[in-house]
């Protein structure tokens, strides 16, 4: 049995497969790894909590970014041309 030890930026990078050139193919070996149990992953509480803090602002700026986008959807069908021409022509 061989164990694997990750510190807590690798394990956010295989969880997230966020940064340019990660290799999903690597992430999905070490998953048959485990499944297999010819791979231990040893992973203390202090990753545990350190990936679930940055899980949560990553969680919190997404949100954030798709109301800003809802926001900037509404304002601008309210604008549009067409949302003019059809209260124009509903006024007349």
């Amino acid at each position: 049995m061989k164990y694997l030890l990750v510190d807590t930026d690798v394990y956010i990078q295989c969880a997230l497969l966020e940064n340019e050139g990660d290799d999903k193919k690597a992430v999905e070996t070490l998953l048959k790894l485990l499944e297999s149990n010819e791979l231990r992953l040893l992973l203390p509480e202090v990753i545990k909590l350190e990936f679930e803090k940055v899980l949560n602002s990553k969680l919190n700026q997404l949100k954030k970014e798709v109301g800003l986008i809802g926001e900037n959807t509404i304002k601008n069908t309210e604008n549009s041309l067409d949302t003019r021409i059809k209260k124009d022509l509903t006024m007349a």
